[in-house]
């Protein structure tokens, strides 16, 4: 099930469906995930103009002229998974299909999750989630068990997204700064795990049989999680 709007020249789009990644939850587990398209790649089906969703994230093609940057939603199956998504919207966009802002999308996804419980959400599947207002995200935490999501604008945006919101931080000097804004970070790094962090359960370190899926940890869960930040090593 998909539930889209409009908000402030972006496109956000809400699924629940059964979980194909095991990463993410094991398959058949029902999983909320959230994206955001600016109207631009909706329009010319493509994440390349990705300014408007992803800011100054060093993995952005606006951070690197143009080019990808390495992020992970730009590889494989999730590239071709996002572009099939905006397929669809393109069409709903250019046949008004769309809501403009998102009065009544909270209920809608209420009702829908009474009926098909959700188990775990993961804010900014694709896109900063920032941009999804915060009573939104407020709400869509109260329908789920756990959640997760990472934001790479903690220094920009109310710091009350750090209740949900890991910070992506990728030095030691960035995750004090997050810290000092009320933010646990998930730090993607290299030698040894620092202090006041823990390696994350899912990491690409960790033999396959040993792994845990975001579902079932819950510890990249902003400051509503009093666990320490999190770590994981460059790949």
């Amino acid at each position: 099930m998909q539930f889209n709007f409009i908000l402030n020249n972006v496109v956000h789009s809400i699924d629940i469906k059964k979980s194909a990644t095991p990463k993410l939850a094991k398959q058949g587990v029902r999983i909320l995930q959230t994206y955001t398209f600016s109207i631009d790649q909706v329009l010319n089906k493509s994440l390349v103009n990705d300014k408007d969703v992803c800011f100054n994230c060093p993995f952005s093609y606006n951070q690197n002229n143009g080019k990808s940057g390495g992020c992970y939603t730009h590889k494989g199956l999730l590239s071709f998974g996002l572009k099939s998504k905006m397929n669809r919207l393109n069409k709903l966009l250019l046949a008004g299909k769309i809501q403009q802002g998102y009065f009544g999308i909270f209920e809608k996804i209420y009702k829908h999750s009474l009926r098909y419980p959700v188990t775990f959400a993961r804010f900014g599947t694709y896109g900063e989630p920032t941009l999804l207002p915060l009573e939104l995200i407020t709400g869509l935490s109260t329908l789920v068990k756990k959640y997760s999501g990472y934001t790479h604008q903690y220094f920009n945006v109310n710091n009350e997204y750090n209740k949900f919101l890991m910070a992506s931080t990728h030095n030691i000097f960035e995750a004090n700064i997050a810290q000092s804004l009320g933010y646990r970070s998930f730090l993607v790094g290299s030698g040894n795990i620092p202090d006041n962090f823990v390696l994350c359960p899912s990491s690409s370190t960790i033999a396959k049989e040993n792994k845990l899926s975001c579902a079932s940890c819950g510890l990249c869960a902003g400051s509503n999680s009093k666990a320490k930040n999190i770590f994981e090593f460059k790949h």
